[in-house]
């Protein structure tokens, strides 16, 4: 019941995230939000890993931590790579509805399978094929749906320029995955470095390969963004408030599992899109929405999402 009530408030706090992006301007600011929300979240999960697990800030955590992630510093470029979501989904609202962003956003769960999978035997099933092909009939349900002509002043390249920076987001989600294989090689130098044992040495080696990777490229981002100027202290405490929520929605989820993989659990992780689209349509952020064929399209990259996850983790 804890771990059900857990994930329901990690998916209200990433549900907020859209918003959040929308009302401090993203699309203006694209790189400046990006690094601030990065290095809020990095330092936030520093934090929490301090509190939680303290044998990594000693001498034998910190010098196996580093010789793993040297030793796999391939995975760690992957890693590095899903730093790019935000930009992309904050680029993507410039050419369409930020409502039709956040629906295709919904197929990142699909995403993390299939590169697992490839990461993990170098190709995927037709199943997991198949789903991925019925989370794309959904997106285009959901474009169908949108007033996208309307945003993009009737020219269909805004809107294919829109769709494909959102699909991009979607990929760099999806190698967020590329962090839990990370996480899992650090766990067993962890565990013969004689600093724990069980499956929540997996989760806190993944986290803190999320925040090694964002903290790193955070003061990049911010570096980039000083030719675009300063924005008002408002929008600023706002790109803050992005990364808190995200902050929030990762503890909460590595929670919810309590140290070890909940299929069942994850599920739940499908309400998120939905949530966000009713807070756009709410607050009056989205444009003219079908809401039908909005509701039948994402219904169809939730089914996806669920078949892909039922498929392809062992049981």
């Amino acid at each position: 019941m804890w771990a059900t009530i857990l994930m329901v408030a990690a998916t209200l706090a990433y549900a907020v995230v859209p918003t959040l992006n929308y009302y401090a301007h993203g699309w203006e600011n694209p790189l400046l939000l990006n690094g601030v929300a990065r290095l809020t979240f990095s330092l936030g999960i520093l934090l929490f890993l301090a509190l939680s697990f303290p044998p990594l800030f000693s001498r034998a955590g910190l010098q196996a931590a580093a010789h793993t992630v040297w030793r796999e510093r391939r995975l760690l470029a992957l890693v590095l790579l899903t730093t790019v979501d935000i930009i992309l989904f904050s680029l993507s609202y410039r050419y369409v509805d930020i409502s039709l962003s956040t629906a295709i956003t919904a197929m990142t769960p699909a995403a993390n399978v299939v590169v697992l999978s490839l990461l993990t035997t170098g190709w995927i099933t037709w199943r997991q094929g198949g789903a991925l092909l019925l989370a794309a009939a959904g997106v285009m349900l959901v474009m169908w749906s949108e007033g996208v002509a309307i945003e993009a002043d009737g020219h269909w390249w805004n809107v294919a320029v829109g769709t494909a920076l959102a699909v991009g987001a979607v990929v760099s989600g999806g190698l967020v995955v590329s962090s839990l294989r990370l996480g899992e090689n650090l766990a067993v130098d962890w565990y013969w470095a004689g600093l724990g044992s069980g499956p929540s040495l997996v989760w806190y080696g993944s986290i803190l390969v999320l925040a090694l990777a964002q903290g790193v490229s955070a003061p990049f981002f911010l570096l980039l963004s000083i030719p675009q100027g300063t924005p008002s202290a408002t929008e600023i405490g706002l790109m803050v408030l992005m990364g808190l929520a995200v902050l929030a929605g990762t503890i909460l989820w590595a929670l919810a599992n309590g140290g070890g993989l909940r299929p069942a659990i994850n599920g739940l992780a499908y309400l998120q899109p939905g949530w966000s689209l009713l807070l756009l349509a709410g607050l009056g952020i989205s444009g003219v929405v079908h809401w039908p064929l909005l509701g039948l399209g994402l219904a169809l990259i939730v089914a996806a999402n669920a078949a892909i996850h039922h498929w392809s983790w062992p049981k």
